[in-house]
């Protein structure tokens, strides 16, 4: 077997060592030491604080309230010490505008200046958390703005400014330093996970420039490129974090019936074995672990595949010596754990979600139900939401169950961990609501959920196509596309949605401000035809007689901006939204009215959809802001961890990692009190709850969802039933799901779907005794499954043999022995009349 090595330079700059002690340039002790800066702006007041300090005895506070200028500055003068390095402070943020910003400007003699925003993981102030900040903005960061002799003279800096932008806000500053270069700041807060995405096919500048030797020509972004160029080591050079475990996932295609004896994948680190990957399929991917290092570091990953040339196994004339055709490669680093220490118990190893997250349903104390735990010997650990992203940390082997105590709120990036973790034998306890089906995004340093997002912070620029782009659409879209036939470049690299009749966009915009409303279109563009075919043509279908122009109108929130016509081409549509138009407290609607056509029916082609125009992007520019400083909105919002939601085919089309708990369509109707389920063992059967009772009835979806053949994965155990008034079953408050079969063979799942009040509750110490029961039940997870009998009926007196399977999907050995009842018939049904 020829033996190829594919090697991945991960490059990260390393810090000298003995640099220079940090300087400090203001402690902020003196308010008299600044002035306002008259330059036409309005500058904020500001005086002395000594109530909220974070290092020494005073801090300066500062009041600003955005004029028309859309800035005002501060200054004072400073001995700089010149040299590279950084400027770090620390900022208390108690309240602010979403718009809000922050700006260092560094100013010379002449009248030079150097500028620099103040960001938080890329946030402006006003998008972060309430509190105090550590922020370090490095020199090379700082804009040159020559407004004097035009020379670039940083070192002879004598001035400071503190710029204020953009929206109201109320802060402390407090201890301006210098760190020289090399020199360490204090640790700031991690981000969140990172995903650096490769496509290896793709031949932009920027892609050629991360490949190095080993590599053929990219044959494009969707289509990817071989490996085993001149039998050479094919790298690719990334840049890896200190501090953070990474996965490094390398797509396409593993031609494995061409190659010949080993199929194992072989992956080194520097030369030290990783892991040997055994691939037994040929699409998919490989997986490789990189461990958190203290420091960034210079290393080269290689994997040492089979290779095959195809004239050579009469595939084609190609006489290429090939390895693997990889697609993609995609670096994921997660933050490092803040957990502490898994803690053991003789009962087991429990996590407890415990952040600061957006409630919804009716959650449940997770210090309460640790204090369970903890009496009844179970290690109990609190752990944050980010700690969740981490598929090293949240395994089997750590923690024996999860507990999610608030109800549908999840997590979005953490939806490949928790699947894992799940496929691994974990169990999971949710409790409060529909669970997963609030997912959530680390936004301006905290966890908002997509209403959330859609009210509270400003939506100014939406990519439409993108992924992320389904929370801020409404009405009549189709599918994503690629927009490289109507606006340029690869495949992919820009997106694009075909309006129909009416297509919304919301966007949570200030009524206090005015915006600059552009939308970019393209009409009638390439749909059913190759790019080289003009309209006239016919290209794959019959040509037309002319063209006629798609026309439209733009509203915002039910007014008329403006209308739109075209044939052929792109556009950016531009429209003033003065202020008092955008809607206070929820999002704004902008809406496209199109005259639809159809390529079937103009062209001759398949395509029967009925399209308006193309869109690629929308934003609302605010007065005073440059469009170049525009951020695309959080994505993430979309992910789909629960079954909620699918691809509406002739069924719901799910994927097999989607969590079947709940049904959206079962609600908890008319349930005024639960009773304990017959045929369960966990819950007493003397048990009565008196309701009302809101909520999701723990149903939900253990199996294959093939409307023809149809396989169970779970056994299905309910725990409460509600009923009506009249006795009447209304559903199950609670259940038990314990897999025995498909992705999830081996895990355990426990949900409540009650809403409307926390069924758990100090208050309730008879549902604490249920909350540890179902608890043990899940550790030990040993049931019974496929019961059933060799034929489906029997003559009187007829031997019978039944079967039934047990399962120990628990962590310990169990002795237990299998009981047969049997029952008589139930008597059979009389006709009318029958005596």
């Amino acid at each position: 077997m020829r033996c190829l090595t594919l090697a991945v330079a991960l490059l990260a700059a390393s810090l000298p060592v003995g640099a220079a002690p940090a300087v400090l340039l203001d402690p902020f002790e003196d308010a008299a030491a600044w002035q306002p800066r008259e330059d036409g702006g309005r500058p904020p007041t500001f005086q002395r604080e000594t109530a909220r300090v974070r290092e020494g005895q005073a801090a300066l506070r500062l009041r600003y309230r955005n004029g028309a200028s859309g800035w005002g500055n501060l200054q004072r003068t400073l001995a700089w010490p010149g040299g590279n390095g950084s400027l770090a402070l620390w900022i208390y943020k108690e309240r602010a505008d979403p718009e809000a910003a922050l700006h260092l400007w560094l100013e010379e003699p002449d009248g030079d200046l150097w500028v620099a925003p103040v960001l938080e993981a890329g946030a402006v102030l006003g998008r972060w958390a309430e509190g105090w900040h550590h922020l370090t903005i490095p020199l090379a960061a700082f804009r040159f703005d020559g407004r004097g002799n035009r020379r670039q003279e940083r070192d002879r800096v004598h001035r400071l400014l503190l710029g204020c932008n953009f929206g109201d806000f109320d802060a402390v500053v407090d201890s301006l330093s210098f760190l020289p270069a090399g020199e360490a700041a204090p640790p700031a807060a991690e981000p969140t996970l990172e995903r650096t995405l490769v496509p290896l096919g793709d031949t932009r500048p920027e892609v050629e420039a991360l490949l190095g030797a080993g590599w053929y020509a990219g044959e494009g972004a969707t289509l990817g490129r071989w490996t085993g160029r001149d039998g050479r080591p094919a790298e690719v050079r990334l840049s890896l974090p200190a501090r953070r475990d990474a996965f490094v996932t390398f797509r396409g295609r593993i031609p494995l019936p061409q190659w010949q004896g080993d199929r194992t994948v072989r992956v080194t680190l520097d030369g030290r074995p990783v892991a040997d990957v055994r691939v037994d399929v040929e699409g998919g991917s490989i997986r490789v672990h990189l461990p958190a290092a203290p420091a960034a570091r210079r290393a080269t990953l290689t994997l040492v595949t089979g290779s095959f040339v195809p004239a050579e196994t009469g595939e084609s004339a190609d006489t290429r010596a090939l390895g693997m055709k990889l697609v993609a490669m995609e670096v994921v680093t997660f933050p490092p754990v803040e957990a502490g220490p898994v803690a053991r118990g003789r009962q087991g190893s429990v996590a407890i979600l415990r952040d600061d997250l957006p409630r919804v349903g009716a959650p449940s104390d997770p210090e309460h139900l640790g204090r369970l735990l903890r009496a009844a010997g179970y290690g109990v650990t609190f752990v944050r939401a980010l700690d969740l992203l981490n598929p090293l940390y949240l395994t089997r082997a750590n923690f024996d169950l999860l507990v999610l105590p608030y109800g549908a709120s999840y997590p979005a990036a953490g939806k490949e961990a928790l699947v894992e973790y799940l496929r691994g034998g974990g169990a999971f306890f949710a409790t409060g609501g529909y669970a997963f089906n609030n997912p959530l995004v680390l936004h301006a340093d905290r966890w908002v959920d997509r209403d959330t997002y859609l009210t509270a912070f400003d939506t100014r620029y939406v990519d439409v196509g993108a992924p992320g782009d389904d929370p801020f659409l409404f009405g009549d879209w189709h599918a994503r596309e690629s927009g490289h036939w109507e606006w340029g470049g690869a495949a992919d690299a820009t997106t694009k949605r075909w309006t129909g009749a009416r297509a919304g966009i919301h966007l949570a915009l200030s009524p206090d401000k005015a915006y600059t409303l552009k939308v970019s279109m393209a009409y009638r563009a390439v749909t059913g035809r190759p790019p080289d075919a003009s309209p006239s043509s016919g290209g794959e279908g019959e040509p037309v007689a002319g063209l006629l122009p798609v026309r439209g109108r733009v509203l915002f929130n039910g007014e008329a901006l403006g209308e739109y016509a075209g044939t052929e081409g792109t556009a950016v549509l531009e429209f003033a939204i003065p202020k008092g138009k955008a809607r206070k407290g929820k999002p704004s609607e902008l809406l496209l009215e199109t005259e639809t056509w159809s390529p079937a029916r103009l062209f001759g082609v398949g395509d029967d959809r009925q399209l308006g125009v193309a869109v690629n992007w929308v934003k609302a520019i605010p007065e005073g802001v440059s469009e170049a400083d525009l951020e695309p909105p959080v994505a993430g919002f979309d992910v789909q961890i629960n079954t909620a939601r699918g691809n509406p085919r002739d069924a719901l089309e799910l994927q097999p990692e989607q969590i079947g708990a709940f049904d959206p369509s079962y609600r908890l109707l008319d349930a005024v009190r639960a009773v304990a389920s017959p045929g369960q063992q966990v819950v007493p059967a003397r048990l009565r709850l008196d309701g009302p009772f809101e909520g999701y009835a723990a149903a939900g979806l253990f199996g294959s969802n093939s409307a023809v053949f149809p396989r169970g994965y779970a056994r299905w155990i309910r725990l409460l039933d509600a009923q009506d008034a009249d006795g009447r079953h209304r559903g199950a408050l609670g259940a038990l799901a314990l897999h025995y079969d498909g992705p999830f063979a081996g895990s355990g799942w426990a949900f409540f779907g009650v809403t409307n009040r926390d069924l758990f509750a100090p208050s309730h110490p008879a549902m604490g005794r249920v909350f540890l029961a179902t608890v043990e039940a899940l550790l030990r997870r040993t049931f019974l499954h496929g019961l059933g009998t060799e034929w489906a009926c029997y003559r009187q007196g007829e031997a019978v043999k039944a079967t039934v399977t047990v399962r120990n999907a628990g962590s310990r050995p169990r002795q237990v022995q299998v009981r047969f009842a049997l029952e008589a018939a139930p008597p059979a049904p009389r006709e009318r009349g029958e005596s």
